[in-house]
């Protein structure tokens, strides 16, 4: 008696395979806390994310690399809050003119938009970002 063929996996480096990942991430709400980098030959992740997100996140990869067979190289990050974003903060200006200096001398007032990411607030002690995802600097 021969066994019912069962569906494969998706094919490693596949984008069926990427697809695949992002809405196991989607399904567990941590898709928009990624930069993601799905290439055929390698996958590397950059997220900021806290305890319990990692934990979860950790769960979520080990299952998908054993369960898919993933054999190329994974490597995913844990990054600081400021490390998210596409410039470095050089100071940051309270008061009535409230401003963020890049490194590269760029000031940015609430509202402006620099390197695809918008300035939305900027508070006592934290400022927050937000383009892909939101991004909140402690300072």
């Amino acid at each position: 008696p021969s066994a019912s063929p069962q569906p494969g996996p998706a094919v490693a480096g596949t984008p069926a395979l990427a697809a695949l990942f992002r809405k196991r991430l989607a399904d567990a709400e941590l898709l928009d806390r990624f930069d993601l980098s799905l290439e055929a030959r390698a996958w590397t992740m950059r997220a900021q994310l806290d305890d319990e997100e990692t934990a979860r996140f950790e769960r979520i990869l080990n299952s998908f690399i054993k369960e898919h067979r993933i054999t190329f190289p994974v490597s995913a990050k844990a990054v600081t809050a400021e490390a998210m974003l596409p410039f470095r903060i050089g100071q940051v200006i309270s008061g009535a003119n409230a401003s963020v200096v890049t490194q590269d001398g760029a000031r940015l007032q609430v509202g402006d938009d620099y390197r695809g990411v918008r300035l939305v607030a900027i508070q006592a002690n934290h400022v927050t970002f937000f383009g892909k995802r939101k991004i909140e600097v402690i300072w």
